[in-house]
């Protein structure tokens, strides 16, 4: 169960973090991405968090990070969260993104893969 999974890796006293996880569909995100990284996990998260705030804006969502784990909402509810070799990404999509979810997962994926680079 994704959202299950990765609310466990947030500190147990971010309650509110976990939370806000376990309100994502643990069974299936509509958009799930993993994009595997040769940097430190510093590294990784300078790189994809300007990335990120640029993505969101352009589709109209906030955000809110907590250590690693950047929660998103808006007409879509997530997170990315940077590991040690990898970033991951789930997102649930509203109705209105549904009807626009491959243009939203190609440029998705086409900004991570260049800042990864």
């Amino acid at each position: 169960m994704p959202g299950l999974s990765v609310a466990r890796t947030v500190k147990k006293k971010d309650r509110k973090a976990q939370l806000f996880m376990l309100r994502l569909n643990p069974f299936m995100a509509d958009i799930q991405f993993k994009w595997k990284h040769p940097y430190t996990r510093a590294e990784a998260k300078r790189r994809i968090k300007p990335s990120i705030a640029e993505t969101a804006k352009s589709f109209g969502l906030k955000l809110q990070w907590n250590g690693d784990l950047c929660n998103f909402e808006g007409p879509a509810m997530g997170h990315v969260i940077v590991k040690d070799d990898a970033v991951e990404m789930e997102a649930n999509l509203g109705f209105a993104a549904r009807l626009i979810k491959s243009t939203i997962e190609r440029t998705i994926s086409e900004e991570i893969d260049r800042v990864l680079a």
